[in-house]
């Protein structure tokens, strides 16, 4: 993947009237419909896993999110990440700006920093292994439940995980059941749907080069337990257009500390390259819009 890291000042301040991850995945789509246009189109009304992800506003001098303004003349950055590495590659120069509109005001770019980093990459860079951990969520972070929680031995799981459906009337109205499902989200702190959703952007558009059925076997022996949420975890809710449609999300802020039930230093490794790859993607829905930014904090 590719991060591009926008070090921008605002003109003037700026008061944000939705959240702000909208505000950018709209200039991000303005800046593709100057691109390729049917580039554009493609990928907004793909029904395929996005293929980028965007990091709103942080203040660099205090670290704090922004969510309601920018103030004048105060460096922030955000980011867009391309997963799909051809995206850039085939679009350098045109991801080099000197200016975005933000609520139509100015935004400058003083700075741009440009990173192309691999699974492999994260996975390197993983030097201790504690036992315990932080996750701090610092955007509202809701996970997709998925469509199958029944175990790998049920026989409903086998015909559609190995699509050898059976046609007969009971399989497909259970099926069915199963399949209303979809759509579900969860705005609560579990780290299995965390992985699953990470692990899910690396099988699309990076390599899984480790033991996955055997880390997905040591997660639901219930390896990694929450401990606690001193601080507490709220709900937040967002709107994209509350005057014209009401369309809004709901998910949760807040640290969270996680602990390691059982000690193996090798999925240790793998849950940590995992969770250090989600902080550049985001985790969870709606991350095309600034959702899900993680910080993973080691004691």
């Amino acid at each position: 993947m590719y991060i591009i890291d926008y070090y921008v000042e605002a003109i003037e301040d700026i008061h944000f009237n939705t959240f702000p991850g909208f505000l950018l995945r709209g200039a991000f789509f303005s800046m593709l419909k100057e691109i390729d246009p049917k580039l554009a189109i493609q990928i907004h009304e793909s029904k395929r896993i996005a293929p980028y992800s965007i990091k709103i506003f942080e203040n660099l001098k205090t670290g704090k999110i922004l969510f309601n303004f920018l103030k004048s003349n105060e460096l922030t950055r955000f980011s867009f990440i391309l997963l799909n590495e051809e995206l850039f590659e085939n679009y350098r120069d045109k991801f080099i700006r000197d200016k975005f509109i933000i609520s139509d005001k100015l935004l400058v770019v003083r700075k741009i920093n440009i990173n192309k980093i691999s699974f492999k990459d994260v996975s390197n860079s993983i030097q201790t292994l504690p036992k315990n951990f932080t996750i701090n969520f610092l955007t509202p972070t809701a996970f997709r439940l998925p469509v199958i929680t029944c175990c790998k031995h049920c026989h409903v799981y086998k015909s559609i995980k190995m699509r050898q459906i059976k046609k007969n009337k009971e399989t497909l109205e259970l099926i069915a059941q199963i399949k209303n499902r979809r759509g579900a989200k969860c705005p609560l702190p579990d780290i299995k749907l965390a992985f699953y959703n990470i692990i899910k952007l690396i099988e699309v558009f990076d390599q899984v080069d480790f033991d996955l059925k055997g880390f997905n076997d040591w997660l639901n022996i219930e390896s990694i337990l929450i401990s606690d949420f001193k601080e507490g975890i709220k709900t937040m809710t967002i709107y994209e257009h509350r005057v014209t449609t009401k369309k809004f999300f709901r998910g949760f802020i807040g640290k969270v500390n996680f602990v390691f039930r059982y000690v193996d230093e090798k999925f240790m490794k793998i849950a940590y390259s995992l969770l250090r790859y989600g902080e550049l993607t985001n985790v969870g829905s709606n991350r095309t819009a600034g959702c899900g930014m993680i910080r993973l904090i080691f004691p």
